[in-house]
């Protein structure tokens, strides 16, 4: 499990799926509110569970019509905000 899926499963942050696949994340602790399209919503579940960088970007090549490096880069990206966002030293 890595730092950043623990602070996701905190009991100070707050994730709500939406019905359309978006997603908000309240992180209390950092006083952080994230609205998340689809994909980064489908990205952050992915973390939650504890996947590495490698095999979320796998899963979104395999969910979304999207090429490996496009993906990679995008899971890349949205990771380090994430981090970001939550406080977390990458």
């Amino acid at each position: 499990m890595t730092i950043l899926s623990e602070a996701l499963q905190r009991a100070d942050c707050s994730i709500t799926q939406l019905p359309d696949g978006t997603a908000v994340l309240v992180d209390f602790r950092n006083e952080a509110l994230l609205t998340l399209n689809a994909s980064a919503a489908f990205m952050m579940a992915c973390l939650r569970e504890g996947l590495d960088e490698v095999e979320v970007a796998r899963r979104v090549t395999a969910h979304f019509v999207v090429d490996e490096a496009s993906a990679s880069a995008d899971v890349q990206g949205f990771v380090r905000a994430l981090e970001a966002a939550l406080g977390i030293a990458s």
